[in-house]
């Protein structure tokens, strides 16, 4: 194959153009690079200004112009939406911070959102603080959201006498009596909102957000306690939203379109009762298509910000006619699509660990048993004729193989040859099927016998949580190199100790490949990018055996089109996670100086000691 077919090939084959946006491809030198706006970038660049800079992998890259596409995609949908439906009323964003409360992801957020006043939303009295103290353009709007104590109300109240444009969202009846004895005392209320119990479902992992048995909303009669409560101490003015949220990537928006329509509803009966809403906060759940399939699998969405952004209005007028209502802004809280393209994790490759014999580590021995002979017979006689039926007759002879030396009727010798043997045959019978034009790939076995290992530094753990957690695909590939072809299939396995720290599902969910990634055959600057890790993986990432926060690098696009660092941040050194699970400073020092007074050898205390500022995962050059 010509190089210029190679790479397309790789590109076709990790569905590149399928997950990215248009934000990454593969150039000529067949190197994975960042796109914006006609340039271009080299990830290995990257890399190379990370390591210039003292960091080592794995790191995370954010792109934070990639925030600001995003947002002006988003703005962009839903104001050509409102124009072709003639639709009046108006479009809000809010971030829920939950997906990323990173202060520098925050910041350049609301960088990017001042022209469209992007608000943001808040789940707990630590973010509703971080919200508060962050330049919020003056028109956007803050929701409150989850459920409140007295503090979190109080907050609230806070914020509304900073005359911030803030909408407390009543989960509760007893959250609402908390906010009016607030009241009392401070004369001052927020906007307030009721979140609606809906029976409509989303689809996708998150459906039971909504419906009857959702933890969050208010039922019906509780919205008929609410309004007489708020009428008793003449607060119904206060109430000015309703909202709603069928839960996070959904996979399909029709499930939205009935979630309007059934909101529409309760909409017009809350208006005959005297209540002037002024939004509906439709939620988040823009999904994003990690897998590339454009699909309505879990790790997909079938269909486009702009398809979801005409839906939503169109509906949204329709509902407003056949109701006949005042056409309420649309509030949008949709948090994922707007974070998980700008940050990527790379790491690198410390070892391939795969089966590596032949012939020559056979050990022959005097009275080889039955499965030996077989195996040998096979291997010496396979052809193109019967390479399928002698395959099969192996795996027997390797089982029989194995159930012998677990009742001790072999030695480790006589299992170690028959692995060497059946390592030929599968790799005879591969070379047969390559010759004959068939697809050995299909055969299940084969691939996971030819998939190896490739241990990479890096926690699962701490880098994509939710592959672990909920087996969420991330997409996965080499950042270089992509003009030779992918022949290996590979495992990615990270450095903690658990047999967990796997990558077991890859972005081909609807392909025999799910299970293995296309790699090449090296060792030496291996760089494997992990993308789409903008949203909720370090909120949710933890510390599994202690593997801390990875450095992080920030880079843009400058006047020139050329690569600009804006900021880089060292990762956690072991003094620092020890910290975090309460082995401080004091604790540190006097335990180590006890173990070390009677040595009398402070060279060896000092070599020990500077360990504390070692970054927590593995570094290639060591010091003695």
């Amino acid at each position: 194959m010509q190089k210029a077919d190679i790479i397309a090939e790789n590109l076709r084959r990790f569905r590149v153009d399928n997950w990215s946006e248009g934000y990454f491809s593969i150039n000529e030198a067949g190197e994975v690079v960042v796109r914006c706006q006609g340039q271009s970038i080299p990830l290995t660049n990257v890399i190379e200004a990370a390591h210039n800079l003292g960091l080592s992998t794995p790191f995370i890259i954010r792109f934070p112009f990639l925030i600001g596409e995003q947002i002006k995609k988003f703005y962009r949908a839903f104001q050509h939406a409102k124009e072709e439906f003639n639709y009046k009323g108006e479009h809000k964003a809010v971030f829920p911070i939950k997906v990323n409360q990173n202060r520098h992801f925050i910041e350049r957020l609301l960088h990017y959102g001042k022209d469209f006043s992007y608000g943001l939303e808040a789940g707990s009295k630590a973010e509703l603080f971080a919200v508060l103290i962050s330049d919020i353009p003056e028109n956007a709007l803050i929701t409150c959201n989850g459920f409140k104590d007295r503090e979190f109300l109080d907050l609230a109240v806070i914020g509304k006498q900073l005359g911030k444009d803030i909408c407390v969202i009543i989960e509760s009846v007893e959250e609402l009596v908390g906010l009016i004895d607030i009241y009392r005392r401070a004369e001052t209320i927020p906007d307030i909102g009721f979140r609606i119990k809906l029976s409509s479902r989303g689809s996708g992992k998150w459906e039971k957000s909504s419906g009857e048995g959702a933890k969050f909303g208010l039922s019906s009669t509780e919205i008929l306690l609410a309004i007489d409560l708020l009428k008793e101490h003449d607060l119904l003015d206060r109430v000015n939203l309703l909202h709603f949220h069928i839960g996070s990537q959904i996979t399909n928006v029709r499930t939205m379109k009935r979630a309007i329509r059934e909101a529409g509803v309760i909409f017009a009966e809350v208006a005959k009762l005297g209540l002037n809403i002024k939004y509906l906060n439709i939620g988040g759940g823009i999904g994003v298509d990690y897998s590339g399939s454009k699909s309505s699998s879990l790790a997909s969405a079938e269909y486009s910000i702009e398809e979801f952004a005409n839906d939503v209005v169109f509906t949204m007028e329709d509902m407003c006619n056949k109701h006949g209502l005042e056409r309420p802004g649309i509030v949008t809280e949709s948090g994922r699509v707007i974070a998980a393209y700008h940050a990527i994790v790379v790491t690198d490759l410390v070892e391939i660990m795969g089966a590596e014999y032949d012939l020559s580590h056979y050990q022959q021995t005097q009275n080889e048993v039955k499965p030996l002979l077989e195996l040998k017979y096979a291997l010496e006689y396979m052809n193109e004729k019967n390479y399928i039926e002698y395959y099969h007759d192996a795996l027997e002879f390797k089982e029989d193989l194995r159930t012998m030396f677990t009742l001790g009727l072999c030695s480790l010798v006589d299992k170690s040859n028959g692995d060497i043997l059946f390592q030929e045959i599968v790799e005879k019978t591969i070379a047969i099927a390559l010759r004959k034009g068939e697809n050995f790939e299909k055969d299940p076995f084969l691939r996971k016998f030819l998939a190896e290992k490739y241990l990479c530094n890096f926690s699962v753990f701490n880098a994509i949580p939710d592959s672990w957690a909920i087996r969420q695909l991330f997409p996965i590939m080499p950042l270089k190199h992509l003009d030779r072809p992918c022949d290996n299939f590979g495992v990615i396995t990270d450095i903690t100790c658990d047999s967990d720290g796997v990558v077991n599902a890859y972005q081909f969910p609807d392909t025999a490949e799910n299970e293995y990634l296309p790699l090449h055959d090296e060792m030496a600057d291996y760089p494997i990018g992990i993308f789409l890790t903008g949203a909720y993986q370090e909120v949710l990432a933890n510390k599994h055996n202690l593997l801390g926060q990875m450095n992080e690098i920030s880079v843009d696009f400058n006047e020139e089109g050329k690569l600009d660092v804006v900021s880089s941040e060292q990762g956690d050194t072991v003094k620092d996670v020890l910290n975090g699970m309460r082995y401080d400073d004091a604790f540190i020092n006097n335990q180590s100086k006890r173990f070390f007074q009677s040595m009398d050898n402070p060279k060896l205390f000092r070599r020990f000691r500077s360990y504390l500022n070692s970054y927590t995962y593995m570094i290639k050059d060591g010091h003695d």
